[in-house]
């Protein structure tokens, strides 16, 4: 009776070198991902992502799945798919396959500060397939790729080996282009058309905090309210009054007070709209704000009469030196959005809404908000009364709802 054979168990991948990946970063302070132990080969076709990276200056990182590493390189232009645009790319460090994934914002002082989102994403194979290895160290890859906003045959050739530029430069230099292939084109300007992230659908990015606000070190909140005062004021409207779908982003509000929040280098300022001391009040909601991610802001927003209190935020109008209340609504929006912790409860952005006013207004009372607040698109945040925003008040259609 024959025996059966034992299982061969998978070999392991061996451990890439990330060595230079991780003496660069506090992985106490940065969300990017950590080095994590080698695994079994991964399943099927290699992946590949661009990080669009707002760092010093705005890039594209291109990362391929080399040998159970990302193989990285820097593009500053991003990606063309006119074959006569030669983009400048440098390779930096290999990074964990982890960070095939990664969106966040790297903090101030660690490196790469900065915003990082995943722009595109999807597989690749080199042409011919299975000779990544051998052309990265040849220094030239010859790659097909099949992503959302990337696809079909593209080159990255090595232009020159590190340390052979007088004077010794530390990384390689390389130039990625386009092929001459069915998808090529001379007019589309992917970066252009396509700013957002397949991941999230973020379209804005901000970089590290300016200098001059940084040296600005203990400045004071107060200062900055004094800045944008006074707070907008929505016109109040009839429950009957319609909105088209489309023209509006739809929020939805409690019942709590209005409040106006800054911070400036970690402290914080709490006022209401009459200009009142909210800090006292709310001590919770007040040193919750001293983790808003930015050095300094200005939030519009209002408290949840609940037990713990929350501050709800439903606009920016300071952003780490810069008045940002003439930028359009939506913008204002994704950049709260990317302020406001999502990890502190004591913290939030209103909800949006989407459909006509009735169904947004349906949407939020079937959601337990009181009340509906219709910001009209592409509008800035002007002080006082006006008809950009309006407030459908479902129990008190005539009065102030402030």
């Amino acid at each position: 009776m024959s025996k059966k054979k034992a299982a061969v168990p998978p070999l392991a991948v061996p451990p890439p070198d990330l060595a230079r990946y991780e003496g660069k970063r506090d992985f106490l302070i940065t969300p990017e991902p950590p080095p994590g132990p080698a695994g079994n080969p991964r399943v099927g076709p290699p992946r590949f992502m661009v990080h669009k990276h707002d760092a010093r200056r705005l890039h594209y990182d291109l990362r391929l799945e080399i040998d159970g590493a990302l193989a990285s390189w820097a593009v500053p232009r991003g990606p063309s798919y006119d074959p006569r645009e030669r983009r400048f790319a440098v390779q930096t460090e290999d990074h964990p396959m982890a960070y095939g994934d990664f969106e966040g914002r790297i903090p101030d002082g660690q490196y790469g500060a900065g915003d990082a989102v995943v722009w595109d994403q999807g597989v690749f194979e080199t042409f011919p397939p299975g000779q990544s290895t051998f052309m990265r160290n040849k220094g030239h890859l010859d790659l097909v790729l099949l992503g959302d906003k990337l696809k079909g045959r593209w080159h990255l050739i090595r232009t020159r080996k590190p340390g052979a530029k007088p004077g010794g430069k530390a990384k390689s230099e390389w130039l990625l282009f386009k092929a001459k292939d069915e998808f090529a084109s001379e007019t589309y300007d992917v970066v252009a058309e396509r700013p957002e992230s397949v991941v999230s659908g973020k379209r804005l990015t901000r970089g590290p905090t300016p200098a001059a606000v940084k040296r600005a070190a203990g400045g004071d909140p107060v200062a900055l309210l004094v800045k944008i005062w006074p707070p907008a004021l929505p016109t109040v409207v009839p429950t009957t009054a319609v909105l088209s779908s489309g023209t509006h982003l739809v929020e939805g509000l409690t019942r709590g007070p209005r409040a106006v929040a800054a911070v400036s280098h970690k402290r914080p300022a709490l006022q209401s709209e009459q200009g009142r001391d909210l800090a006292a009040l709310f001590p919770e909601i007040a040193a919750a704000l001293a983790g808003v991610i930015a050095t300094e802001a200005v939030l519009d927003g209002e408290i949840a009469d609940e037990r713990p209190p929350r501050f709800i935020a439903h606009d920016l109008l300071w952003l780490d030196g810069r008045d940002v209340r003439a930028r359009p609504i939506e913008e204002r929006r994704e950049l709260l959005v990317g302020v406001v912790p999502a990890d502190d409860p004591r913290l939030a952005c209103t909800p949006v809404f989407m459909g006509s006013g009735a169904d947004a207004r349906a949407a939020a009372r079937a959601a337990g908000y009181a009340r509906v607040l219709a910001k009209k698109l592409g509008s800035g945040y002007v002080a006082g009364e006006g008809p950009d925003w309006l407030v459908f008040d479902d129990t008190a259609d005539q009065g102030d709802h402030r």
